[in-house]
């Protein structure tokens, strides 16, 4: 008998692992996204509020209140004040904004993404 024109395609076995894996990545997709859509909105905000400051002389309890109401438009709960600092150069000023955000994978496996945005105020 000839099994070996017979076998073709993979086994029960291969299939679920192939499956786990791309499951498993599937997963870590759902749960680095939106941290990543955080970032970029915060990101738009910044942007958005160095250019209103530029306009005027913003200080910096001023600025966090600004950030602050987007913030809460957007239902972003973790950035604080100490994440926002203002640089001064001179005349020049800069906005950085430096968090570290946490989201749980699964069981006691977790992701720690890092995240920095500098702009500058003209």
């Amino acid at each position: 008998m000839d099994l070996e024109g017979k076998q073709k395609g993979m086994t029960l076995i291969g299939w679920m692992l192939s499956l786990a894996i791309v499951g498993f990545f599937v997963i870590f997709g759902l749960r680095l996204t939106p941290l990543y859509l955080d970032y970029f909105t915060l990101r738009d905000m910044i942007d958005d509020i160095s250019a209103e400051a530029s306009s005027s002389d913003m200080t910096q309890g001023q600025i966090w209140r600004s950030l602050e109401k987007r913030l809460d438009m957007n239902y972003i709960d973790y950035i604080t004040p100490e994440h926002l600092k203002l640089i001064r150069h001179g005349k020049k000023t800069d906005i950085k904004l430096d968090y570290t955000a946490q989201r749980p994978l699964f069981g006691n496996i977790g992701l720690v993404v890092d995240f920095s945005y500098e702009a500058k105020v003209d």
